[in-house]
């Protein structure tokens, strides 16, 4: 920075001042000139304030030493009027308070970088707490690392899951997480992921990158949608989806699950079943129980390899005859719903093995003794019984009605007056008869009632017990303990 303190002069238009005396052997004389060059305290402030201005930072010493220049010199020199200390205090006020202002600044700097150096050091740290907590959570299973998370208060799951390795599987129930991280896509290990009974809302898209998942369940949640990403998981085998309470509908690309054989969505509130279902060409078990279905698909007997179809709890007022062209199918529940009448194809089923049609109103009705015990073969023989004395009632009842026909086509040829005589004959007797089987029925629909609502209770009781046997005895569970 070039000098711009070389002397000082003082200005005087009234008299001259008395300047102090300087250091070194020569002595201050009056000038009686009107610019005389002194050293006063003055020109002191003005070296002080050059010497700090040199040293401090560049542009802050070249922009006061600017502001010096423009206001107080002269030819290159500083000029100080009377009151030429008053400039100097300015110029030392305005520099003071430009470093205060930096130092400041610079302080502001330290203090953010130390808050940002210690909340990293505490981020990583409690990183390191959360993966030690996580690693207690680790649990081997059959050879399989399965994460098992319960009882937490996690909104949402933390990131050190990833640090954990390839795990098999995670368990996480009842937290209160409400959407799952998109980090997900990045557990690329994951065959089973089951995420019930946590109130989660949504799915993330990225699920779609777990090619290897097997098992998803999503039960107990409150999903309101299914993302089309997750027909992109190929290797998918169980889907669970039960009591969701608000789902109505599945996307189009869960048809792509060219593996997926088990299939629950009860509880529900499917209206209609979806068309990906019937174009599922592995799907073994279906249950669709507690929903609002209130008709089935002709397109339902492209599932040549279901065996299990539970419908229990809607308002299907029809079964489709194609429902009879299932090859595999080994049970129907078809409890609790509005059905009038069942196709007589159901007898050709080959390998039907248990039927559950209570709480129905069909026509004609059936009733057989309700049995004692609680083996689950007589149950099967129970229903299937029933089945096979309501298609006969159903076929006779036929016969009788085309019977009834021709009867009436024959007395067509009959005068009306031989047909009044022969009514007024048997008008008494008709009537004592049809009061009688009123009475009778009365007693039947009595004791059908209380026999529904036995069943209905054996009934669930047997649902559960046959799930647990299937799961048992499934060819896909032993093969999936084989892989592992």
């Amino acid at each position: 920075m070039p000098n711009i303190v070389p002397k000082v002069y003082l200005e005087h238009e009234a008299r001259d001042p008395q300047p102090r005396a300087q250091s070194g052997a020569r002595t201050q004389s009056r000038r009686k000139a009107a610019r005389v060059p002194v050293q006063t305290s003055e020109q002191a402030m003005f070296v002080e304030a050059r010497h700090v201005l040199e040293e401090s930072p560049g542009m802050l010493g070249r922009e006061i030493g600017e502001e010096i220049k423009e206001r107080n010199t002269k030819d290159g020199m500083l000029v100080l009027s009377g009151g030429g200390w008053i400039a100097v205090a300015s110029v030392r006020a305005v520099w003071e308070s430009r470093i205060k202002a930096r130092e400041n600044e610079v302080a502001r700097e330290k203090e953010q970088r130390k808050r940002t150096t210690v909340a990293r050091l505490t981020g990583v740290w409690e990183e390191r707490i959360t993966l030690a907590e996580l690693k207690k959570k680790v649990f081997c299973e059959d050879g399989r690392l399965i994460l098992k998370i319960i009882n937490e208060k996690w909104t949402v799951l933390p990131g050190s899951i990833l640090k954990l390795g390839d795990l098999w599987g995670w368990s996480v129930h009842r937290t209160i997480m409400r959407a799952l991280p998109s980090w997900l896509g990045s557990c690329g290990s994951l065959r089973s992921l089951d995420l019930a009974r946590n109130g989660l809302r949504e799915i993330p898209p990225e699920i779609g990158e777990l090619r290897q998942l097997e098992e998803l369940n999503l039960s107990y949640n409150r999903l309101l949608r299914l993302p089309a990403e997750v027909g992109q998981c190929q290797s998918l085998q169980r889907l669970e989806l039960a009591a969701n309470y608000e789902l109505q509908n599945l996307p189009l690309e869960v048809s792509n699950l060219s593996s997926l054989y088990h299939l629950d969505m009860s509880v529900n509130m499917f209206s209609h079943v979806p068309p990906a279902i019937c174009n599922l060409p592995a799907l073994e078990w279906l249950d669709m129980s507690n929903n609002q279905l209130e008709s089935l698909p002709d397109k339902i007997g492209q599932l040549q390899k279901l065996h299990s179809l539970w419908l229990q709890r809607n308002r299907l007022v029809e079964i489709p005859p194609s429902l009879c062209t299932l090859p595999q199918l080994s049970t129907l529940v078809l409890a609790s719903n509005r059905l009038t009448s069942l196709p007589s194809a159901l007898r050709h089923i080959p390998n039907l093995m248990f039927v559950n049609l209570t709480d129905n109103p069909l026509e004609p009705h059936v009733e057989l003794p309700v049995p004692d015990d609680e083996d689950i073969m007589d149950r099967e023989e129970f229903g299937m019984e029933f089945l096979s004395l309501y298609l006969d009632e159903l076929y006779n009842s036929e016969g009788t009605k085309t019977t009834i026909e021709d009867t009436n086509d024959q007395k067509s040829g009959v005068s009306d007056e031989e047909v009044l005589v022969d009514e007024e004959q048997d008008g008494s007797n008709v009537t004592e008869q049809l009061r009688g089987e009123l009475n009778e029925l009365s007693e039947q629909l009595e004791e059908q009632h209380n026999r529904i609502l036995h069943l209905e209770e054996r009934a669930v009781h047997f649902r559960d017990a046959l799930r647990q046997n299937y799961l048992l005895n499934s060819p896909h569970v032993s093969r999936n303990a084989n892989s592992a």
